[in-house]
């Protein structure tokens, strides 16, 4: 993301999605990515960032799995659950989710 270089730079849309930005670990970097992406938009192109609000998160983690989500398979009628959990936050502000 931090070097993005496309022949293209007229892109009207643009989606920075599941959270890769984060992949992207210091925030000098991320500004790269960004402007390396602004780089390839429209004038008045439209990007979409999909991030996760860390103001849901629990700083603490979460000390054992919990319901995520419950669904039924439409096509054998089983009912499937499944469970996430999170560790505390690490000293470089990372977070593990586990699912």
């Amino acid at each position: 993301m931090v070097s993005l270089a496309l022949e293209e730079n007229d892109f009207s849309v643009a989606i920075i999605a599941f959270n890769s930005i984060l992949l992207v670990l210091d925030f000098q970097n991320q500004c790269r990515a960004l402007s390396a992406v602004a780089k390839h938009m429209a004038k008045q192109g439209l990007l979409i960032i999909d991030i996760v609000n860390p103001l849901n998160l629990k700083l603490q983690g979460d000390p054992v799995p919990k319901p995520f989500f419950t669904r039924k398979n439409t096509h054998n009628g089983n009912t499937y659950t499944r469970f996430a959990m999170m560790e505390p936050f690490d000293e470089n502000h990372r977070q593990r989710l586990h699912g």
